[in-house]
């Protein structure tokens, strides 16, 4: 398990940006991380960079949202012993912070989160710390802006802020967690991540210290386990139910940490249905699964890429990773749910158009002999050719019009078997029906095309004469010769 509070990780800690920990009483805690940033002012100060960069509020709504990994995790793997504070490594080793920032926003990273999970004074006090909390926190932040600054593209920081017990005081719990939103602030924050924080208490707790602080932007994420349930048993309905009239509301919600990313699918199903603001999912690496008497870690990268797209495809607009992942995660996630962002439909007003008669289709058996021959219940036959790696189709068309002369009633041509970069297959298609007077089946694949290119090319299949054609998903890129070139699949 990873204790950001305690600056302590497990080497099994793997997810999100790093530093998330602190395990929860009850449940057990496979690592979370949770980065955090310095600040100490009032408002936040702009960057010329940041400036031109929309608010993470208005970033958010526009697409997806790829959050960092675990950065307790990642310490530990730079061989940082677990008796150190990891907060405190901002100021004593931010070559190394810094590093880690970098590595997940090479990643493919939005958003990155400060190093400051554990630093509020209860915890820096163990390590005698306590009086350089603002130092971290600032330190923190600063780290996780150069690098966000740094970049080629609009990357946000996340002014992290985890779980502690303040006792028995209230007000001196919120006058505790102000003391970390302003030096985070101070750092240059974009927005505040309370992070894996327990129940609903800790979740008010938050937005009532946000109450004094009207302009700064806050998220809230809570720790929920494969039952649907927080650590001391409080449901996903009652920690996420409406705020009392007065408290501010998150600009997110955020599920954290957990068992894993099957454990937090379930309660996933529910939250989308019950909050009405965008929702960040950041599961950490899980519990390993016992197989054949065997206990196995099952989350590999391509594990959480897969679960972050059924994430998505349940209406989350945020997904990252807490303890136990790392770059390689972040990275897999980037490239499987990014160019789902271009896959979702806006809404467009349309102006009135005159009325477009619509054309009848055409019957099945006159749209080719191909169907003609299916309709009629007859034999077909058809062989694969795949298209050249080169530009010359003359051995192509020779097999062709071999197979036309045999009887054969139709070529099948595939497109980019095997993510292969090939000669394009309408072209050939096109050149096999001219010159070999065989029909063809043109495999048809929306892994290269966005909607408008498909609309394109099925306009010159109609120009072509190429009836017959086979809609295909296609293999995923990295089986290829370009394993990190984007798929499109806007269908």
């Amino acid at each position: 398990m990873s204790d950001r509070r305690n600056g302590r990780v497990s080497p099994v800690a793997l997810l999100f940006d790093g530093q998330r920990s602190a395990a929860l009483p009850g449940k057990p805690s496979t690592g979370c991380r949770c980065p955090s940033a310095a600040s100490t002012g009032s408002t936040i100060e702009e960057s010329p960079a940041m400036s031109e960069r929309p608010s993470f509020a208005e970033f958010i709504k526009q697409g997806i949202v790829v959050f960092d990994g675990a950065m307790g995790t990642e310490i530990y793997r730079h061989h940082v012993f677990t008796n150190r504070c990891f907060d405190e490594l901002s100021l004593s080793d931010p070559k190394l912070i810094r590093g880690i920032h970098a590595d997940y926003c090479a990643a493919g990273a939005d958003v990155l989160t400060t190093n400051t999970f554990g630093a509020n004074r209860p915890a820096l006090e163990k390590f005698g710390l306590a009086e350089r909390q603002r130092d971290i926190i600032v330190a923190g932040a600063r780290l996780a802006r150069e690098v966000a600054d740094a970049a080629d593209r609009p990357v946000y920081v996340a002014g992290s802020i985890g779980p502690f017990n303040p006792g028995r005081d209230e007000d001196n719990g919120v006058a505790a967690l102000l003391e970390q939103v302003d030096a985070l602030i101070e750092g240059g924050v974009d927005f505040i991540l309370f992070e894996t924080q327990p129940g609903r208490e800790a979740v008010l707790r938050c937005a009532l210290a946000m109450k004094s602080r009207p302009e700064v932007p806050f998220v809230v994420s809570v720790a929920i386990y494969e039952d649907g349930e927080t650590a001391s048993g409080e449901s996903v309905e009652h920690v996420f139910a409406p705020l009392p009239e007065g408290y501010p509301v998150p600009l997110a919600w955020g599920l954290n940490c957990g068992s894993g990313p099957h454990g937090l699918l379930a309660p996933v199903e529910k939250l989308v249905r019950i909050v009405d603001r965008p929702l960040i999912v950041e599961p950490n690496a899980g519990v390993p699964k016992e197989v054949e008497n065997r206990r196995i870690y099952l989350c590999s990268p391509e594990y959480l890429a897969e679960y972050a797209k059924r994430f998505i495809n349940l209406g989350v607009a945020g997904v990252g990773g807490c303890c136990g992942t790392t770059p390689d995660h972040i990275r897999a996630v980037a490239d499987a749910v990014k160019p789902l962002t271009r896959a979702r439909v806006k809404p467009v007003v349309l102006e009135p158009t005159e009325p477009v008669e619509r054309k009848e289709p055409v019957p099945f058996a006159q749209r080719s002999r191909f169907a003609w021959r299916l309709a009629h219940g007859q034999w077909v036959s058809s062989v694969e050719l795949v298209p050249p790696r080169g530009y010359d189709l003359g051995a192509i068309i020779d097999k062709s019009r071999l197979l036309y002369r045999h009887g054969i009633d139709a070529v099948n041509i595939p497109d980019g078997p095997r993510a292969s970069s090939r000669i394009s297959p309408l072209i050939t298609a096109d050149r096999i029906q001219r010159e070999a007077m065989i029909e063809v089946i043109l495999h048809f694949c929306c892994r290269d095309r966005n909607l408008i290119g498909m609309q394109a090319d099925l306009l010159a299949c109609a120009a072509c004469g190429i009836r017959n054609i086979l809609f295909v998903t296609g293999d995923p890129p990295k089986l290829g010769n370009y394993p990190h070139a984007t798929g499109v699949f806007d269908t």
